[in-house]
């Protein structure tokens, strides 16, 4: 089982939680996929938090980001994947290693 506690900056509560939604990420070729993790804000806030765990469960990456609907990821022709995050028809983002 995977556990990590976010930080509580609740104002109001403008900052809870109601989704939280994950997939695991080959960052590296023949290495253990990580945990991407996007954790969604109540409507107000317009807000979610990306994270991205090794497979040690270290948090590794994490940004403060638009609202969000979606994450997936693609296969990179190396073997590793990229991660995309993304609202709907509106917006996608392509997170990948820099090389």
């Amino acid at each position: 089982m995977f556990q990590y506690k976010l930080e509580e900056k609740d104002l109001l509560g403008y900052f809870r939680i109601i989704d939280i939604r994950g997939v695991p990420v080959k960052l590296y070729p023949g290495k253990k996929p990580y945990l991407a993790v996007i954790t969604k804000f109540r409507a107000s806030s317009g807000r979610a938090m990306l994270s991205v765990f090794s497979a040690e469960g270290k948090l590794v990456y994490q940004e403060l980001i638009k609202s969000t609907r979606g994450i997936n990821v693609i296969n990179n022709p190396d073997g590793s994947e990229s991660l995309l995050i993304g609202d709907g028809n509106k917006y996608v983002w392509l997170y990948s290693l820099k090389k």
